[in-house]
């Protein structure tokens, strides 16, 4: 999705050099802007000939078991636009717990789907944003969505402490002409003023503030999850 990879990059643009593994490398394209920064960067895939980066080999991994990589051996693990796709992303934190040194990071990047436009395609569909397509139209299918609070849950139970989140939004003008290509399914439109969108967003907001049943999290409440396409959640091995 767009902007996810610029969003990451932010995340990982001081604090000097990192052992990085990209988990799901795809066709290398974090990857090359991660060595870019100057890091060391290790990919894999479950289809590594996918991968097109050539100045790094990427490594066959079945992302839905064991990780063959050595115990605290990476400064941080990026699972970008990952475990929508996994049957157990219990598992694949977990993993990356493992691999993690002391302090490292964990980024991980998810369709966002308690945003206004996906409640909006739930509540006309009855099915979740990206979720659920025929195989035909998916190469890779999303088959596992998450929310932003049961993510919160899982890394919490994982010895995770969630630094940042951000939203792909504001990193979209940002991505290059070659992202672009590879995306020409996506395409972001920002609701107006008096749009549909915005009505249903501030009667949501209401009657979340007015409710005596709903657990008021107003951090639910702000832009970052309400239009926000894509989440990224950067978070601290504790």
């Amino acid at each position: 999705m767009l902007g996810v990879h610029q969003a990451i990059v932010s995340l990982l643009s001081s604090g000097g050099e990192k052992h990085i593994l990209d988990v799901g490398a795809g066709e290398g394209a974090l990857s090359e802007k991660l060595i870019a920064l100057g890091h060391c960067v290790t990919a894999c895939d479950g289809d590594p000939g996918q991968f097109k980066f050539s100045q790094i080999q990427c490594q066959k991994v079945d992302l839905n078991k064991d990780f063959p990589f050595s115990s605290s051996g990476f400064d941080a693990v990026i699972l970008a636009d990952v475990i929508e796709h996994l049957e157990n992303p219990w598992h694949a934190i977990r993993e990356a717990h493992r691999l993690l040194k002391s302090n490292g990071i964990l980024i991980i990047s998810i369709p966002n789907i308690l945003s206004l436009k996906a409640r909006i395609h739930f509540l006309l569909h009855g099915e979740f944003l990206l979720f659920y397509l025929p195989k035909e139209q998916q190469l890779y299918p999303h088959i596992t969505p998450l929310t932003y609070l049961f993510l919160e849950r899982i890394l919490a139970s994982s010895g995770f402490r969630i630094n940042h989140v951000l939203s792909n939004v504001p990193f979209i003008e940002e991505a290059d002409k070659w992202e672009r290509e590879n995306t020409k399914w996506y395409r972001y439109r920002k609701p107006g003023i008096l749009s549909l969108t915005n009505v249903i967003g501030m009667l949501i907001k209401f009657k979340v503030r007015l409710s005596k049943y709903i657990c008021k999290n107003e951090a639910l409440l702000n832009d970052v999850f309400f239009n926000g396409d894509a989440l990224i959640i950067e978070a601290l091995k504790e």
